[in-house]
């Protein structure tokens, strides 16, 4: 399973990267909505996580974007947040992403990633 994760936050971003990697999963980290839609229109990638709160954009809106790629109609989105509403989890759902909420388990997760297929 191939897998890209953004999220502006270098350190983390490298440190669930490598957590990923470690369990088996070929995971891939870019810091931009931009660099992930360059890796989308340019890989091939089975899942996307992303942050749902980032300064340049929203998680949602660019999991749409990514969607609307050739390579990443129809691919399962995981997101992110640090907002742990009812809302969060409504917007998640509505737009056909699953939803994880920071901070989170390392085993929860790989789990959450691998659930992608």
């Amino acid at each position: 399973m191939r897998v890209l994760l953004l999220d502006d936050n270098a350190e983390l971003r490298d440190f669930l990267v490598a957590v990923l990697n470690e369990n088996g999963v070929d995971a891939v980290g870019v810091a931009t909505a931009q660099e992930a839609l360059e890796k989308f229109n340019q890989e091939k990638f089975d899942g996307f996580v992303v942050d749902t709160t980032m300064g340049e954009s929203d998680g949602v809106g660019l999991a749409n974007q990514v969607r609307a790629t050739k390579q990443g109609k129809g691919v399962p989105v995981l997101l992110m947040s640090e907002i742990t509403t009812s809302l969060a989890r409504r917007i998640a759902l509505t737009s056909n992403c699953k939803f994880i909420a920071k901070p989170f388990g390392l085993s929860q997760f790989v789990d959450q990633v691998r659930d992608l297929r």
